[in-house]
């Protein structure tokens, strides 16, 4: 065993295999070795336990505790174990650079009256790096009780008996969450001294996976603590008691902000931006936060009402025969229809849409767009390639009973971690993790194709395309490894059970934010055509093309005004920035 240790690193982990061993690894990689690391797992069930004896070092201690929800709880066990006299906290998902040990530990040496050191960080969404968050404009008690929260657990080191000085992380489950914060209010209360290092030592990692309930938790866990604080504290000075209003009014209008970028939680935002402006109406932020909450509500009313755009496509008609006056090509064009799973009680709703758009416009083969992509065939009139995503059996019915008496063929995009997915519980499990599907929305017809079922399409005229190993949403993959997987595997799992060569590839999700030039690139690198779910009319001299995704359920008008380009405007800035990381791909 290792007898000079400097610094303690206490990491709490459940569940987070995908990203500890990334995180352990920037530990190993540290110019300083006099560390330890003490692993809390909280009884994970994924391969954690494996990941940390795949280090085969001693200096890494695994503990495995019941904290009950509590992260609090698993950090003060982490400290209980620890032998050396600094702590340095670390998140399972989050990380350091090589030299963050020894900048900090040598501020310690030569700042021997600090109690607690913080660097700034790296702020990654996903696997993206998007910027700096730079900490420590305040550490005074007052400042970091009416200014926020001003520091990252990740990216503190403190001393222990400092840390013990205040009984550590509290383990109420009130303060689930913010216990963090409340940890720097008690240390700045009994006087403990924190520095700022302005050097990017780390970095913090947010995903997208947050629910409103979750959101909810962490603003009534942060009204808990101010309760708490103010309480010890009442203070009477009117404009401390201003103040303290404020801190009520911006943790409503954070939780108001972060419901509105949920689907469907504009109500439930409305009223914690309403609570805000009751704390503080002189919130100017508050008010612009609710101005735009009313603006989405009446956007997502008038979307009820998505049906009556249909009445507009007069307009759309003319204004296209005028711009072909000007310029015949206009005449000429190419859409890609995009559907997913198709309840039984939609075929026959499916089957009078295809009806509708072949007396309009001309349906096209895989084989001819094939051809059209090459230069070796035209676009004449408006042509419509059909595509179905994610492999649902309802895809194979539609195909054998609508598009075959209709002599329609189309592209189909599989998941083979989809089609491998034989049992029931494994397939809902699919379709809730990967798919993104409530459960409410899953119906017992809702399955995967097999490999018999596709082998069929192929047969008859259809084609297979990849659409990634598992359904993940490439923008998010942490490591090259795991793209390289789902982008390249994929196509060769097709290739191999099917027996015919895989060239196409359509991105899960499709919208702008899933897609990242790294992905793209290496997409365009194994496939000769890759699908977007961003609205437009495709070029065919480009590799990187448009869909429309398509609505069943308003009637064939509102389908043709989809085609007719309706929506697209709202996908301009989309479209060039898709355009912009293809060119720089290709």
């Amino acid at each position: 065993m290792i007898d000079d240790i400097s610094v303690s690193i206490v990491i709490p982990t459940y569940n987070q295999a995908q990203y500890l061993k990334i995180c352990l690894q920037s530990v190993l990689e540290q110019t300083r070795t006099d560390w330890e690391v003490i692993i809390i797992n909280n009884f994970s069930n994924d391969n954690t336990v494996e990941i940390v004896q795949a280090m085969r070092d001693e200096r890494f201690t695994l503990i495995n505790f019941d904290n009950k929800g509590i992260i609090g709880a698993a950090r003060n066990e982490g400290v209980r174990h620890a032998r050396a006299p600094l702590i340095a906290f670390l998140d399972s998902d989050d990380g350091w650079e090589k030299n963050k040990l020894e900048v900090i530990l040598n501020y310690f040496n030569e700042h021997t009256d600090v109690d607690l050191v913080c660097h700034d960080e790296w702020l990654y969404v996903g696997n993206k790096k998007t910027k700096i968050l730079k900490y420590g404009a305040h550490s005074d008690y007052r400042n970091l009780l009416f200014k926020g929260n001003a520091l990252s657990t990740s990216a503190v080191t403190l001393k222990k008996n400092s840390f013990w000085r205040v009984n550590g992380f509290s383990e109420e489950s009130c303060l689930a969450g913010v216990e963090d914060y409340d940890l720097w209010l008690r240390l700045a209360r009994k006087g403990c001294k924190m520095a700022f290092v302005r050097d990017v030592l780390g970095y913090y990692r947010t995903h997208d996976d947050s629910f409103s309930a979750k959101i909810e938790k962490h603003c009534a866990h942060l009204t808990y603590l101010f309760d708490q604080h103010f309480r010890d504290w009442q203070p009477k000075n009117l404009y401390y008691r201003f103040l303290m209003r404020g801190c009520y009014a911006n943790a409503n209008r954070i939780c108001g902000k972060m419901l509105m970028k949920g689907k469907g939680q504009r109500h439930n935002a409305r009223k914690y931006l309403r609570r805000a402006l009751g704390y503080n109406p002189l919130s100017w932020k508050a008010w612009v936060h609710m101005c735009m909450c009313l603006g989405g509500l009446i956007g997502e009313a008038l979307m009820r009402f998505r049906h009556l755009l249909a009445y507009s496509l007069p307009f759309l008609l003319g204004l296209k025969r005028c711009q072909s006056m000007v310029n015949p090509l206009m005449n000429n064009s190419l859409s890609i229809l995009l559907y997913h799973d198709i309840p039984n009680h939609l075929f026959d709703s499916f089957r009078a849409q295809m009806q509708f758009l072949q007396k309009h416009y001309q349906f096209i083969t895989p084989n001819e767009f094939e051809q059209m992509a090459r230069g070796d065939k035209m676009i004449v009139g408006h042509q419509l390639l059909l595509s179905f995503d994610d492999g649902f059996k309802s895809n194979f019915y539609v195909a054998k009973e609508i598009l075959t008496p209709l002599n329609i063929k189309a592209l189909f995009f599989i998941s083979p971690g989809f089609v491998d997915c034989t049992d029931r519980a494994t397939q809902i499990a699919f379709m809730q993790n990967r798919l993104r599907l409530q459960a409410m929305d899953i119906s017992n017809n809702m399955a995967p194709m097999n490999w018999e079922d596709l082998h069929w399409l192929i047969r008859s005229g259809h084609t297979i395309g990849s659409h990634t190993l598992t359904h993940a949403c490439l923008s998010k993959m942490i490591s090259p490894e795991e793209l390289f997987s789902e982008v390249v595997q994929s196509k060769k799992i097709l290739e191999a059970r099917l027996q015919q060569s895989i060239t196409h590839f359509a991105y899960p999700r499709g919208d702008i934010d899933s897609i990242d030039s790294a992905a793209l690139s290496l997409a365009l690198k194994h496939y000769r055509y890759v699908y977007s779910g961003v609205r437009g009319s495709c070029c065919v001299r480009s590799r990187v093309f448009y869909r429309e995704c398509m609505d069943l359920g308003s009637g064939v008008h509102y389908a043709r005004f989809l085609i007719e380009g309706g929506l697209r405007f709202h996908y301009k800035r989309a479209r060039k920035k898709l355009d912009s990381m293809a060119e720089k791909s290709c």
